[in-house]
């Protein structure tokens, strides 16, 4: 008997990783397809795995060190405009 398996999302987007879909393995861990849809023939108990993996999310990345550089920045700009001292004029010659 034939059967078919599929699954409809090959990404799953996180923070601050994705969940990619790698394929299907059977029940010795033989890797048997790529596809997010798998025909198989069915004539004995089965076991099939959907194999996934974690990939860094690079969007997530680039966002954090944006605001990190954004910190600080503002921090040693803030840090800059209190260590300016200004003097007072001197005063006129007697």
């Amino acid at each position: 008997m034939d059967e078919k398996v599929s699954i409809s999302n090959t990404l799953i987007q996180g923070f601050p990783f994705n969940m990619v879909f790698k394929g299907w393995r059977d029940e010795n861990g033989n890797a048997i397809s790529a596809s997010s849809k798998y025909t198989l023939i069915v004539n004995a108990p089965k076991t099939l795995t959907a194999v996934w993996e974690q990939e860094i999310n690079l969007m997530a990345v680039a966002i954090i060190v944006a605001i990190a550089a954004i910190i600080v920045i503002t921090a040693l700009i803030k840090t800059k405009k209190r260590k300016e001292v200004y003097l007072p004029p001197p005063l006129p010659p007697p």
